[in-house]
């Protein structure tokens, strides 16, 4: 029989998971933080690599491996001491990327029958692992390193690769499952408030295509029905704040008049 402290945990991880689009809110929230952060990592990657094809493996990049290190747990969290209470993702610094993951494998769960959710999951967890890996390898290399050895970087470059293909792939998922949302008016917001960070991580203007595809009727359309769901529901407030990135996203589907 389950004591009470267990009991109330589930009871508020059932409120928590019962809105699916809420869910996905926070899927993309730290998608955003993680996937800009691995592209971090991926700039310092490619730094590393340059250096050591053009100096035969022997160029100093003690650098750019402890600026990698000193990212790895902002993405999967330190290590926390195992103590009897329940610990949840939100309620501790575990790194964005675990937070990610643990979101993901909750959606899945709740979307058994999307496969695009499952594979979503499978994506992230196989990165956040890769990120752990990272830093034991990193650790090896550091060492090697100081003892004047030529450290064998296969298993580096293995690592990175995997982690940023199966970012990059898990933000195409991530864009399947987001155009099935089109109902959903509090995702859209989420979008429209946070286009600049979206247009950067996907170097495109992502969240103008978004709508796009979401709504082919056109942008009109689109800000009719934000605006009515919100009316309906008591928060006339935030019409301004629409209108306003609605037009944003108007004018950058407009073509620039040429000379």
């Amino acid at each position: 029989m389950l004591n009470s402290e267990n009991t109330n945990s589930s009871e508020n991880l059932n409120i928590y998971c019962q809105s699916k689009g809420l869910l996905f809110q926070f899927i993309l929230s730290e998608f955003l933080t993680s996937y800009s952060m691995v592209n971090e990592i991926e700039n310092i990657y490619s730094c590393i690599e340059s250096e050591l094809i053009k100096n035969r493996l022997r160029a100093d990049i003690e650098n750019p491996l402890s600026q990698t290190l000193a990212l790895i747990p902002l993405l999967t969290g330190t290590q926390m001491e195992i103590t009897n209470e329940q610990t949840f993702p939100w309620t501790h610094d575990k790194g964005c990327l675990n937070k990610l993951r643990y979101y993901c494998f909750l959606f899945g769960q709740k979307n058994i029958e999307n496969p695009d959710a499952v594979k979503m999951n499978i994506c992230i967890s196989k990165a956040f692992h890769s990120a752990l890996q990272l830093r034991e390898v990193i650790l090896s290399l550091q060492h090697q390193i100081s003892e004047g050895k030529v450290p064998n970087y296969v298993s580096l470059y293995q690592l990175l690769d995997k982690l940023i293909d199966n970012m990059r792939l898990a933000s195409r998922l991530i864009l399947k499952v987001l155009v099935q949302y089109k109902d959903n008016e509090n995702l859209l917001h989420f979008l429209l408030k946070n286009q600049k960070d979206f247009d950067a991580v996907y170097e495109t203007k992502f969240v103008a295509k978004v709508f796009k595809k979401m709504y082919p009727e056109g942008l009109k359309y689109a800000k009719d029905l934000i605006v009515e769901k919100y009316v309906k529901r008591g928060f006339g407030h935030l019409i301004g704040f629409i209108s306003k990135q609605m037009a944003i996203l108007e004018a950058s589907e407009t073509p620039k008049a040429t000379l």
